[in-house]
């Protein structure tokens, strides 16, 4: 099992899931939970053109 897993919880299903990870993961282990968003197009695209300069 990997040592970090980040995911965005959309539904209900997204939350059973991380429930179902967090039920077959060995204690001790560390769980933060935030409020989010997706990123807007706006961040996307300047996310995409830093990417394609530093290749």
């Amino acid at each position: 099992m990997s040592a970090s897993v980040a995911t965005v919880v959309n539904s209900a299903a997204d939350r059973d899931r991380v429930i179902e990870l967090l039920k077959k993961r060995k204690p001790p282990y560390m769980v933060s939970i935030k409020n989010g968003k997706h990123r807007s197009i706006e961040q996307n695209k300047l996310q995409r053109l830093w990417i394609n300069e530093a290749a």
